[in-house]
């Protein structure tokens, strides 16, 4: 499977493509609504049709955090180079979104007014699972990198296929084994976990997708497949997705939380399979434009920055007004991105001097003779 003849690595330096700063953009869409969905309540609060197209939504949107981490380890995978500069980015900007909208919370809401103890501990340690786990990742990326670019372009294809069933299908496997028998949590079936694969939000599930997002950029599969074809699997995976939630809220999971649903499993084959095809297809779009990558910067700050305010947009009240849910909806999505968009505006004129300055000190740094001993 390893062979001295490794891939001939793209230069880092060249411009991104602008059609995956879109995506970027859509998958910070996405993720709003998955807690519009779930943190906002418009799941429990709704019934008949409107229940159904946002059971769709979701099954649609399910992948967005795949898609952030694939879209990663798309671009990461060809430098071996990690600096503090981008951990520390992300820590300061959950760090400071974080306390100043408790501050304000504590003059909005009225209640006991602002602790700065509690201000303190918002801020220390980050608690926030993405941020957490992606930054191990960035860590530890490098390393992986020199796996997957060790390997042939079969052997990657066989260490993906090894991956997905170890760390995808048997996981989601046992976590259905345990759904159908109505037991909670069996200790000790499960590769990724003493508890199971907890809805993808694992170091395990983030390494799986960043080696799917890299091993698109490395092998570049179904080049051979009109974008056409990758449409029709998606909008299948999408269906499968959704029957299956419905089986699920049906017949297993009534009153569930979701994300209590393995259909909606980050680390599920269908949600998988969804926000590869997403990739794939959007890395074939070519065209630059400077509107959406100064737009995309904000992707991140969205994803802060929309759970602080989730809670506020009375989403209870237009739950119970029908289609009008949906206008609520997409506004609430376009006017949070762009509010973020504000927000990373300012955190940027903040933090960006820091991380430009860290940006000279390494966490890991291989020279690019790294893939070729």
């Amino acid at each position: 499977m390893i062979t001295s003849n490794t891939v001939s690595l793209p230069s880092q330096k060249s411009a991104r493509n602008s059609s995956i700063e879109l995506l970027r953009i859509l998958a910070a869409g996405a993720v709003v609504v998955l807690h519009y969905n779930g943190m906002g309540g418009a799941f429990a609060l709704t019934t008949g049709a409107s229940h159904q197209i946002l059971m769709f939504l979701e099954s649609l949107c399910v992948g967005a955090v795949d898609l952030f981490i694939m879209i990663s380890g798309y671009f990461l995978c060809t430098t071996q180079k990690r600096t503090w500069g981008k951990p520390a980015t992300l820590i300061l900007q959950l760090s400071l979104i974080v306390s100043i909208s408790y501050i304000a919370r504590s003059y909005i809401d009225k209640g006991e007014g602002m602790n700065w103890f509690t201000t303190i501990h918002t801020m220390l340690p980050p608690k926030n699972y993405f941020v957490v786990l992606y930054i191990a990742l960035y860590i530890v990326s490098p390393y992986i990198n020199i796996v997957l670019n060790k390997l042939s372009e079969k052997g990657r294809t066989s260490f993906i296929i090894v991956m997905l069933a170890v760390f995808s299908f048997y996981p989601t496997l046992m976590d259905s084994y345990q759904i159908l028998l109505h037991y909670d949590n069996i200790m000790g079936i499960n590769p990724v976990g003493a508890w199971g694969q907890q809805h993808g939000y694992t170091i395990v599930g983030f390494a799986l997708y960043y080696c799917l997002g890299a091993y698109l950029r490395l092998n570049n599969p179904l080049k051979s497949v009109s974008t056409r074809v990758l449409c029709l699997f998606m909008l299948l995976s999408v269906i499968g997705i959704y029957v299956w939630f419905n089986i699920e809220a049906r017949f297993l999971l009534k009153d569930a939380s979701l994300v209590d649903f393995n259909a909606l499993s980050y680390s599920n084959p269908f949600v998988l399979l969804l926000s590869a095809l997403l990739l794939l297809a959007f890395s074939r779009m070519h065209f630059q434009s400077g509107l959406i990558n100064t737009l995309s910067k904000a992707a991140f700050v969205c994803y802060l920055f929309h759970l602080q305010v989730i809670p506020y947009l009375q989403i209870e009240r237009f739950a119970q007004m029908g289609g009008w849910l949906f206008l609520h909806l997409i506004v609430s999505v376009l006017v949070i991105y762009l509010v973020s968009w504000l927000v990373w505006r300012l955190l940027d004129l903040v933090i960006k001097p820091l991380g430009i300055y860290l940006d000279h000190y390494n966490i890991v740094s291989f020279g690019e003779d790294t893939f070729s001993k």
